[in-house]
């Protein structure tokens, strides 16, 4: 079952591979520190996990559980070969990548998502399906609680600067089970892979996104899910993109506070075909 597909990507890329669409972003580490060779550690992370995501699912039927196993043994093992004992404290110093994944076979589709990418599904009857990693979101509300409380005191703070304990706090829970997961290139993260099926059918559409992306309903409030994927379909990425980028010039952070005021923005949106 073919897959027809609008691309767009704000580096780090997002990738469309034969009978498989991901979206992702990196976040590099809490520490200024680069342990690879890239312009950060995060284009590192991304790029590989794009290369290995398609080497892996190159071939159709792929079972994806052991694609997985064999994707992250590749990336530790091509960090450690760079980083070596480097890293240090691993959750802190290391890049890490959200993910969203989409496969289709044998009239399923099947979503593996982690961190804070989400899949926005069509279903039968107007339905429509969320896969998002809820899991992050109360480490988002705490950072963006002390935000608020940074503009207020010091509205003119770099908030990279001011909020660097509460950015390290906040990794020393990446990967644990009281904690938030991504993808990460030393600490395991297989188990936090969240996973969603669903039927496919012909016409289908689904829209892959990343945070940065998302912020045009979650911040913003320009669509709800249906209306982005709708627009997607409409307008196009780019158009939408744009619409974002206005916003994101326009609104002060006071009054839509965020961390940064343009952030990475990636999306992938698919068409099944018969």
């Amino acid at each position: 079952m073919p897959i027809l597909a609008e691309l767009l990507s704000v580096p780090p890329e997002s990738i469309v591979v034969a009978d498989v669409g991901a979206a992702f972003f990196g976040d590099v580490g809490a520490d200024d520190r680069k342990l690879t060779a890239e312009a950060s550690d995060a284009v590192w992370l991304a790029k590989t996990l794009d290369a290995t995501l398609r080497q892996e699912f190159t071939a159709s039927q792929q079972d994806a559980d052991a694609a997985f196993e064999r994707i992250s043994s590749r990336i530790f093992d091509a960090f450690s070969a760079i980083a070596g004992k480097r890293c240090g404290d691993d959750r802190v110093a290391c890049p890490s990548a959200c993910l969203a994944f989409l496969s289709v076979a044998c009239r399923q589709i099947e979503i593996s998502y982690i961190g804070d990418c989400r899949v926005i599904l069509e279903l039968p009857e107007d339905g429509l399906c969320i896969a998002s990693d809820m899991r992050i979101e109360r480490f988002e509300n705490l950072l963006l609680k002390d935000l608020i409380d940074l503009i207020r005191r010091e509205p003119d703070a770099d908030p990279k600067s001011a909020l660097r304990e509460r950015f390290r706090a906040t990794r020393g829970f990446l990967n644990r089970s009281d904690g938030y997961w991504v993808v990460h290139p030393t600490v395991e993260w297989l188990r936090g892979l969240q996973k969603t099926a669903a039927p496919a059918f012909e016409g289908q559409t689904a829209l892959l996104v990343s945070d940065g992306f998302y912020r045009l309903v979650n911040l913003f409030g320009a669509h709800t899910d249906r209306s982005l994927l709708a627009a997607a379909k409409e307008r196009g990425l780019k158009a939408l993109l744009k619409t974002l980028r206005e916003l994101e010039e326009r609104e002060s952070i006071e009054d839509y506070p965020r961390m940064k005021r343009h952030d990475d923005a990636s999306a992938c949106l698919i068409e099944i075909a018969a």
